[in-house]
C-alpha cells in the first residue's frame, strides 16, 4: 500500500503522477538507464527528500520515495457516497452473519472517513470476527477451507487465520469496490498503526458508535514503530505508516512483557489464552505466508505456532521461550517486505 493522492497535486512543482512514474523506476535510478528518468524531476524529488543523490550519474529512492512510488491515484468521493459503499459493507456483513456460524461484532474505522472528511479516498477499516464455539469455529474452517479449494484460492493450504480471511473476503466479494483497498480483517492493522480511530459495536440494537480515540487502546507505543511519513503537495499533507517485521517485534515483545511482569524469575514464562491468542496472531499475519515447507525456518516456526494456536483455541495457559520467538522474527526479518498502512 502507499499513499492515495489527487492526481491533479505537484510535489515540489512537479505533477505527482509524473513524480511517481520517475520513483517506480526502482529503488536506484541511473541517468542513461532506457526507461527515461529526468533529471529535472528527480533533482525535484530530492529536494523533496524522496531521493538521494550518491554521485552524479545515480539516485536512490529514500524510505519515503518508497512509498511514493507505491501511489495511487483514485479520484475521491463525496462522503455522501463514501456512506452508501459502506452501508452495502454492512448489509453483506449482515448476510452473512444470518447464516449463524460467524459474526462480526466490531468496526474500528480510521483515516478519512472516520474524519468525516467531506471527498474521501476510501475507507480505512479493521472488522473482527468471532464464533458461537469452538465446535463452530472448526466446522466453519472445514467449509471454508473446501469452498477456497473448489474456487482454486491459495489461501486453502494456509493456516486457520489465513483460511478464514480469505473466505470472508469471498463472501463479501468487495474486490470490485476499490474503496475497501485497505481492509483489514483483524484490528492487528490500527494496533500497530497508532493512528486515531473509532469503535463501531454490532449489535441486535444497531450501531454503537463509540468517541474518537487517539489509538487504538491495546495499541502499540503511540506510533508505527518505523515512524509516520509525510508528503506535502499541493492539495495538502498526506501521511503513511510503515509496517514490518519491527512492527511486529514490538507487538510479540508487548505481549511478552505483559507475561513477564507475573513470572520475572522465569526463563520460560507462561502466557493466558488471550495473550497466546494474541501472540500467535501477530506471528502469523507477519510469517505465515514465509515461513512454509521447505522454508529453512519452517521447523521453527511450526515448533512455535503449532502449540500456540491449539492452545490459544482452547484458552488455555502454555510455557513458551521467549528466546525462540524472537530468534525467528531475526531469521525472518530478511525475508520480509515492508508495507505501508495509509491514514
Amino acid at each position: 500500500m502507499g499513499f492515495h493522492l489527487p492526481a491533479s497535486c505537484t510535489i515540489s512543482g512537479v505533477p505527482s503522477v509524473a513524480l511517481v512514474e520517475q520513483l517506480s523506476i526502482g529503488e536506484t535510478i541511473f541517468l542513461h538507464d532506457a526507461s527515461g528518468p529526468s533529471l529535472e524531476i528527480l533533482e525535484c524529488a530530492q529536494a523533496a527528500g524522496l531521493v538521494t543523490r550518491p554521485n552524479a550519474d545515480m539516485f536512490e529512492r529514500t524510505e519515503l520515495g518508497f512509498a511514493l512510488s507505491k501511489a495511487s491515484f483514485r479520484p475521491r468521493v463525496t462522503l455522501a457516497e463514501a456512506d452508501r459503499t459502506f452501508d452495502d459493507l454492512l448489509a453483506r456483513l449482515d448476510r452473512i452473519e444470518a447464516e449463524g456460524h460467524i459474526f462480526f461484532p466490531e468496526i474500528w474505522l480510521y483515516g478519512s472517513y472516520m474524519r468525516r472528511d467531506p471527498m474521501v479516498g476510501d475507507i480505512d477499516l479493521c472488522i473482527d470476527w468471532g464464533f458461537p464455539s469452538e465446535a463452530v469455529q472448526n466446522d466453519v474452517i472445514a467449509k471454508a477451507r473446501r469452498e477456497l479449494r473448489a474456487a482454486g484460492s491459495e489461501g486453502a493450504w494456509g493456516s486457520r487465520d489465513r483460511i478464514l480471511n480469505d473466505w470472508i473476503r469471498q463472501r463479501l466479494d468487495l474486490h470490485d469496490v476499490p474503496m475497501f483497498q485497505h481492509l483489514s480483517l483483524d484490528s492487528a492493522d490500527i494496533r500497530m498503526l497508532a493512528a486515531p480511530c473509532q469503535l463501531i459495536h454490532r449489535g441486535q440494537g444497531g450501531l454503537q458508535f463509540g468517541e474518537i480515540l487517539p489509538h487504538h487502546p491495546a495499541a502499540f507505543g503511540d506510533g508505527p514503530p518505523s515512524g509516520r511519513l509525510e508528503v506535502e503537495t499541493s492539495h495538502g499533507i498526506f501521511r503513511t505508516g510503515r509496517l514490518g517485521p519491527d512492527a511486529i517485534g514490538e507487538a510479540v515483545l508487548a505481549t511478552l512483557e505483559g507475561a513477564m511482569t507475573r513470572n520475572a524469575a522465569n526463563l520460560r514464562l507462561e502466557l493466558t489464552g488471550p495473550e497466546l491468542g494474541t501472540l500467535y496472531r501477530d506471528l502469523e499475519m507477519e510469517f505465515g505466508g514465509l515461513l512454509h515447507d521447505p522454508s529453512p525456518l519452517f521447523p521453527a516456526w511450526r515448533a512455535i505456532v503449532a502449540p500456540l494456536s491449539e492452545k490459544a483455541a482452547n484458552n488455555a495457559p502454555h510455557t513458551l521461550d521467549p528466546d525462540a520467538v524472537l530468534d525467528l522474527i531475526e531469521a525472518a526479518r530478511p525475508l520480509e517486505e515492508p508495507e505501508l498502512l495509509v491514514w
